[in-house]
């Protein structure tokens, strides 16, 4: 047999041995190792549904620590209902952007060639930072991405809104994210130039939504793959009905509860999406009448005052940490500096609990310089600028109580007066960062930044506490 016959019967055989690869269906597959490149891997689901027959879409789940089994778990239900393969690479996380690059196109080569993919249905989602992956992966992979399902967070900084107007987009924020306010604004230039879209708001913080949102974050992307004529109206007819339903019911929801603006900015959204598909007059004319309401423009001007209160507290807190990186901090008052920035009063805020929207503007705000105030106190204290550490974690203290910054603040802090010499402040630090979740007696008994406590009887029964938890 000549080499030509070999490599035809090689050709041919290639199909059969794709085919012959099994991989349990309906269950989460933690590690795919990638065949072109095994140090590449990716986490599997596909729906129980699933045969190499027809093409079926994929959703690319990204996280900024790697692989997301969160976000897998959280889709799953509307993989298993609507028929999507997820994946979810493992090495991809914040950081150099080459790694992002490399293990993108790795597992987009390998989920090609072993399974049956829809190339005209590619969806990608994540959470924060795997939020702004989602918005690069069409140019990473070379293949156009129908739609983006973005979570606590918008684009990366090197894609603007028109790099993505062809592909839809579905924004989802909670009023107490950090990142709200960049959502909102990503919302308004998406009106501006027309993008399709459609963003969700609710009552949560800078974490994955409930999997009832993720679900219908899904039926959207459903219903737009309809309206282009990727699936087939006729054959999706109860489907339309069920969603128009429950959305609208859900808008209705929102209304009866007061939330006037959210209400009318759903039934304008559920219009959009369903005209063309459904009869939608009726939708839009309440969206119209609510947006005529006192109580909508009353909100609207009161969001547009929280918004810009926002921008006026992260910058009067960013030009204070620039003074004190600039001048003497031992000749800042630790109450003047917090009253500069604000904290009181939004700690005020939180305290009072008049108005949710107030208070999650507060969270957000507070969040931001206790997260901030920490990583910059942590490089000070690793450089030795300890007076300068010292002052930053204090700022970090005030305005992250409460939050899971708190224990790891209070503790660089302890780090920072231990090797300032001012043995009781830093047990007395110690001592709440244990009270409030600190748990690591193995970082106890081996930062060096504690030797001048180890002596110390508190010290040694704070290591005891830890170790018998």
């Amino acid at each position: 047999m000549n080499m030509k016959v070999i490599l035809i019967l090689m050709i041919i055989m290639i199909p059969v041995f794709l085919s012959s690869e099994t991989f349990e269906k309906g269950k989460r597959i933690d590690n795919v190792v990638c065949r072109a490149d095994a140090s590449e891997s990716y986490v599997l689901y596909l729906p129980p549904a699933y045969t190499g027959k027809e093409k079926w879409p994929v959703l690319f789940v990204f996280k900024p620590s790697g692989s997301d089994t969160i976000g897998i778990n959280l889709f799953k239900p509307a993989a298993e209902k609507y028929n999507y393969i997820l994946v979810s690479p493992v090495n991809i996380k914040n950081g150099p952007g080459g790694v992002i690059v490399k293990a993108m196109r790795a597992v987009w080569t390998d989920i090609c060639a072993r399974f049956s993919v829809d190339r005209q249905r590619i969806y990608a989602t994540g959470h924060s930072g795997g939020s702004r992956m989602s918005s690069f992966l069409h140019l990473i992979i070379m293949n156009p991405v129908r739609g983006i399902i973005g979570n606590g967070a918008g684009l990366s900084n090197d894609i603007t809104p028109a790099q993505v107007k062809s592909i839809h987009y579905f924004g989802i924020v909670g009023f107490a994210d950090f990142n709200y306010r960049e959502m909102v604004e990503l919302e308004h230039d998406f009106e501006k130039q027309g993008n399709a879209h459609r963003f969700i708001y609710h009552d949560g913080t800078h974490q994955w939504p409930p999997e009832p949102i993720c679900t219908r974050a899904v039926e959207w992307m459903e219903l737009m793959a309809v309206k282009e004529g990727l699936i087939p109206k006729e054959s999706r007819q109860d489907f339309i009905d069920t969603v128009f339903e429950k959305e609208r019911k859900l808008a209705q929801e929102r209304e009866t509860a007061g939330e006037i603006y959210f209400a009318a900015v759903d039934y304008a959204a559920i219009a959009r999406v369903f005209d063309g598909l459904k009869p939608v007059d009726e939708l839009e004319r309440r969206a119209d009448t609510l947006k005529k309401s006192k109580a909508f423009k009353k909100f609207r001007k009161e969001e547009n005052r929280r918004l810009l209160d926002e921008r006026e507290y992260n910058g009067k807190f960013f030009g204070t940490v620039q003074y004190i990186e600039q001048s003497d901090p031992s000749m800042l008052l630790l109450n003047y500096v917090l009253e500069n920035t604000g904290i009181p009063r939004l700690v005020s805020i939180l305290k009072k609990k008049k108005n949710k929207y107030n208070v999650a503007m507060a969270e957000r705000v507070l969040y931001n310089m206790a997260d901030e105030s920490r990583r910059r106190g942590v490089n000070y204290l690793t450089t030795g600028d300890l007076n300068r550490a010292a002052l930053l974690l204090k700022i970090g203290a005030a305005s992250g109580k409460g939050t899971f910054l708190y224990p790891n603040i209070l503790y660089n802090l302890a780090c920072a007066h231990a090797k300032q010499g001012k043995k009781k402040q830093a047990l007395e630090c110690l001592k709440e960062s244990v009270e409030n979740g600190f748990n690591r007696p193995d970082i106890l008994k081996t930062d060096n930044d504690l030797d001048s406590l180890r002596d110390s009887p508190e010290f040694r029964k704070l290591v005891e506490q830890l170790g018998g938890n």
